[in-house]
């Protein structure tokens, strides 16, 4: 039992507040996530956001809303700028992480919502990602003269590996393998 006498701060996670709370009061002023929200506004504001918008305007559906494109890409271009490129990750951390949250508004977003989204603007997601972390490394100046960015892939594609144990073997033993099958073979008929 802890002694009464020790003087602890009130600790009640679930006690509800009776002010709200901004996500970004919570970090500081030159955090990433603000960098990715201001260059995407200012990425808005020139246009070049349209594609991602076009696909909305011939929606005359009635229902529920969209989500807006300018808080899908936020979401993306952070959690995929600090390495997170799972959909369940992203939507685990929008609940964890403080910028995140910021970035989404509080609109917390399934895993689902967060793939089809990528999924139907891959190769606009693509070319934008690229142009945010040029805009970043500019803004650090760094050399990006190493890196080529067609070798970056960030569509989550998997690959079969070749890796079965008779590829991995060398020929004589492939030899010898395919030898003892064949007169297994050969005594069952």
């Amino acid at each position: 039992m802890i002694d009464s006498r020790i003087r602890l701060k009130a600790y009640n996670p679930r006690q509800t507040s009776l002010f709200l709370h901004r996500a970004e009061d919570e970090l500081s002023k030159d955090h990433f996530c603000f960098f990715v929200y201001d260059l995407l506004n200012e990425f808005y504001e020139q246009g070049s956001l349209k594609p991602f918008y076009d696909r909305f305007e011939s929606r005359k559906i009635a229902g529920r809303p969209a989500n807006n494109p300018l808080m899908m890409l936020g979401v993306l271009c952070y959690s995929y700028a600090n390495g997170i490129f799972s959909s369940r990750k992203i939507e685990k951390k929008l609940r964890e992480d403080v910028a995140l949250r910021f970035l989404c508004g509080d609109n917390f977003l399934s895993y689902r919502t967060i793939c089809r989204f990528r999924k139907a603007h891959l190769k606009d997601f693509n070319d934008l990602f690229v142009k945010v972390i040029n805009h970043a490394a500019n803004m650090c100046d760094f050399d990006f003269n190493n890196i080529d960015f067609n070798e970056i892939g960030i569509d989550s594609t998997k690959i079969k590996a070749g890796a079965s144990r008779l590829k991995n073997r060398k020929d004589n033993d492939k030899q010898k393998t395919t030898g003892l099958s064949k007169k297994r073979h050969s005594k069952n008929t």
